[in-house]
């Protein structure tokens, strides 16, 4: 029996906020031309396809298949820059549905590394993750705060959430928490603002 979080977990995980944030700038695309000094991108825009092309980059890697010209992906629309997110989610979860420990394990070239598919997948996503992290700081230092937790936590991912001794069931589609959870959770009572702290570790 496994007790950890799975790669299909993790993907799952990044679909949910990746979807979030897609809505996000559908709704606000003039913050992609905002200034942003995270990975010396310059601006969100650019970030993000900086975030979506390294998702692709090790898609393709671990599917085995060439890369594409990454020089041509500037200047993309909300659509076809989170596509790009889409597809290589998706050569994941094609890779994964048939892989193997012994192909998870096999090691390929990126770069002057040889690491692992798994590693690569992992990568892939915590790459993402903290980026995301990054550029929600950044929009809230120009007055641009999201509506939603980012916390692992409070997404829906895996379904089923097991908090000390008790187990909380996904709560009812499209609430903005996901999971049923206790109030104390809940986004306007944060369990861990203690003296003017109001972010969660």
């Amino acid at each position: 029996m496994s007790h950890g979080c799975s790669l299909e977990d993790m993907l799952q995980y990044a679909e949910l906020e990746t979807g979030r944030w897609k809505q996000f700038f559908a709704a606000n695309p003039e913050l992609l031309d905002l200034p942003t000094d995270v990975a010396g991108a310059g601006t969100v825009r650019a970030l993000l396809i900086h975030i979506f092309s390294a998702e692709l980059y090790f898609g393709n890697a671990v599917q085995g298949v060439q890369q594409p010209d990454f020089d041509a992906l500037d200047d993309k629309s909300v659509d076809e820059i989170f596509a790009l997110g889409e597809e290589a989610r998706g050569k994941f979860r094609g890779f994964l549905a048939g892989a193997s420990d012994q192909d998870l394990d096999t090691k390929v070239s990126a770069g002057p590394y040889r690491p692992s598919k798994r590693k690569m997948i992992i990568h892939a996503i915590i790459h993402g993750v903290r980026h995301w992290a990054q550029l929600a700081t950044s929009l809230r230092a120009q007055g641009h705060k999201q509506t939603w937790q980012h916390d692992f936590l409070l997404s829906s991912a895996m379904e089923i959430f097991c908090l000390g001794h008790a187990i909380f069931s996904a709560g009812k589609a499209g609430s903005s928490l996901g999971p049923r959870i206790p109030r104390r959770l809940a986004q306007n009572d944060n369990p861990f603002r203690r003296s003017g702290r109001t972010r969660s570790p």
